[in-house]
């Protein structure tokens, strides 16, 4: 029997439509070969919305199981800006005990591409597979928090929002244990929630996916606009597997100007969540989407005039670490549901 593609996500109430537009963007990228089994972890859903979830899974011949796992558990860690929902993927090692492995996905992505080659994305003994993060990227800022951090020199920051889990390895390490007593320890250092103590703990233990399967937004409008980028960051944006929106500018809020966030509602409009109304912008929040609306163009003008005068930039190379997966391979897709 064909082993189906594992996916999890952590959420509450007011993360399950958000959930359920990737769920939706994962079938609509499918192949016909795919088969996709769900877990959602929460501390709290009503009947209905997981009666919601349900049907939509169901309704694409998908299976999905819902953990609720007391908020007791969670006592013990610093809560920050990511709540305490982004421990609970801490936990998928003990809720899974039957399986080797699990994709884990953060709630505000839409999919691009198949997550079959991601699936079978070679984990060894390695712990998790994971991609780079924009941080890494931007200004003394991130780099005085990640040598906070004290990590080895040689690792790359990654992000924690797409993470193929080699659960095995990580019951034979603990560690949801080790996490604990690091942030517990390290709670001042902490800007990014368990995604510092990841870091600070599986150095050394990633393999590094390329960075088509967790493009974070902010790198997006540089890399068009020519301000300079790497080889691996212009096959990411001429090629997204996974969109990721990382920061606060949500594809939800209609005030912000967001690459593909039409596809956000286009998936909305074909969940459970289809019939509710989207609250109205106020004046204040129009002007500022007018505003970005702008300066986006402008910014667009003067980069095809670079372009036409031959002055972009030309791509750099990358830092390739052992393990680094930088093959990107588009698979032919047709839609499930």
């Amino acid at each position: 029997m064909k082993e189906p593609i594992s996916i999890a996500f952590a959420c509450d109430e007011n993360y399950a439509k958000h959930v359920a537009v990737v769920i939706k963007s994962i079938f609509a990228k499918a192949t016909l070969e795919d088969e996709h089994e769900f877990h959602i972890l929460t501390m709290g859903l009503t009947q209905e919305t997981a009666s919601r979830l349900q049907k939509l899974v169901s309704d694409c011949n998908g299976t999905l199981q819902i953990h609720h796992i007391a908020q007791e558990k969670l006592a013990n860690f610093p809560e920050s800006r990511h709540t305490l929902n982004a421990y609970l993927r801490l936990f998928l090692a003990e809720l899974l005990p039957a399986k080797d492995k699990v994709l884990y996905l953060d709630a505000d992505l839409i999919v691009f591409d198949s997550l079959n080659k991601l699936w079978h994305h070679p984990l060894g003994n390695f712990a998790i597979a994971a991609a780079v993060d924009s941080t890494a990227c931007f200004g003394d800022s991130a780099s005085e928090h990640l040598s906070s951090l004290n990590l080895p020199i040689d690792h790359q920051y990654f992000n924690s929002g797409v993470l193929l889990l080699n659960l095995r390895v990580l019951r034979e390490i603990r560690l949801l244990e080790k996490v604990l007593v690091w942030t517990i320890g390290n709670s001042h250092l902490m800007l990014h929630s368990d995604q510092d103590a990841l870091n600070a703990l599986l150095a050394g233990k990633i393999t590094y996916l390329h960075l088509r399967w967790n493009l974070q937004v902010p790198l997006i409008d540089p890399v068009r606009f020519g301000w300079g980028c790497t080889q691996v960051q212009g096959e990411a944006v001429a090629d997204p597997a996974i969109i990721h929106y990382v920061t606060g500018r949500k594809p939800w809020f209609r005030q912000y100007k967001l690459p593909y966030q039409h596809l956000y509602f286009q998936y909305l409009a074909q969940t459970p969540w289809k019939d509710e109304p989207q609250p109205p912008l106020t004046v204040h929040q129009r002007f500022h989407r007018l505003s970005e609306e702008l300066n986006w163009g402008y910014k667009w003008l003067r980069s095809a005039v670079r372009k036409s005068l031959g002055r972009h930039p030309q791509p750099t190379a990358d830092i390739v670490y052992p393990s680094q997966d930088l093959n990107p391979t588009t698979i032919q897709h047709q839609a499930r549901c």
